[in-house]
């Protein structure tokens, strides 16, 4: 498991919230793509201090990794989710007024214009980064395929949202909106600093 002690040097976290994982798979030679997204939009999660852990199981290629747009969780933006599956932006399904939701930048027609990153990733490595980073992948052309094993992590600002659509995961853990997920069995704090904030 990666060392939750990167938590404390990337977002300077009191402690952190276990919230979900998740496991993806990608056969060799999927022609399927990961389009551009957002995590924390699909979440019912507000809050700055949240991140995500991407761990291979199988090695990965740069160019079937997934591809981060640098900086791009500091604008300050929310963005839409997209559909897997449809690769179309979700639709608002209900009358909402908390936040604005922007359409995703045509960053594939353009990439030499943005500041993209990836590695070539071995089993055991692992990439940590903001719920709020615009990230992708192209399709697999790993002869092994792609395994990950993808786990979402909170700080103790992170509260429990609304969105317009249906979150996922769409479980709130008795939650209400506003409620600091600590606050809920559900939602384990399962590491805490060992360092005083702001000393």
């Amino acid at each position: 498991m990666c060392d939750l002690f990167l938590l404390d040097n990337t977002l300077i976290l009191q402690f952190a919230v276990f919230y979900h994982e998740h496991v993806f798979t990608k056969d060799p030679g999927t022609t399927c793509t990961t389009p551009w997204h957002q995590d924390q939009s699909y979440f019912p999660v507000d809050g700055w201090k949240n991140c995500s852990f991407w761990i291979p199981v199988t090695p990965v290629s740069k160019a079937s990794n997934l591809t981060y747009f640098g900086g791009s969780h500091k604008w300050g933006k929310w963005f839409k989710p997209t559909n897997f599956a449809s690769l179309q932006s979700y639709k608002y399904t209900k009358t909402y007024n908390d936040k604005v939701f922007e359409d995703i930048p045509d960053i594939d027609g353009h990439p030499e214009a943005y500041n993209l990153l990836s590695w070539d990733l071995q089993p055991g490595d692992c990439l940590v980064f903001h719920m709020k980073i615009l990230h992708g992948a192209k399709q697999s052309t790993d002869p092994y395929g792609r395994k990950v094993v993808a786990m979402r992590w909170l700080g103790e600002d992170a509260t429990f949202a609304d969105r317009p659509w249906e979150p996922s995961p769409n479980y709130n853990g008795g939650l209400k909106l506003g409620d600091h997920f600590y606050k809920s069995e559900s939602f384990p704090v399962v590491w805490r600093s060992e360092k005083q904030i702001g000393n």
